[in-house]
């Protein structure tokens, strides 16, 4: 990290938090498509190629609503 740019630090927090939103989602998936094999659940709709939404949070504000579907998983982790 670079102390002497905080800008830079903050930025690369960001995208860490973004990331890891995205492999929890990508990790959430294959833990309930193991339980659909192994049937311990009926049913699995996956949110896999939607990771990208998890960057949209740092933008959102209590004023701003959202309409998330099983493909937000990122966004909502």
């Amino acid at each position: 990290m670079d102390a002497a740019n905080p800008a830079a630090t903050a930025t690369r927090a960001r995208a860490i938090g973004a990331l890891r939103a995205m492999m929890s989602a990508r990790w959430i998936d294959a833990v309930e498509e193991e339980l659909v094999q192994r049937g311990e659940a009926f049913f699995q709709l996956g949110g896999a190629g939607h990771e990208a939404s998890a960057v949209l949070a740092d933008h959102l504000g209590p004023q701003d609503w959202l309409q998330p579907h099983y493909r937000s998983r990122a966004l909502l982790v």
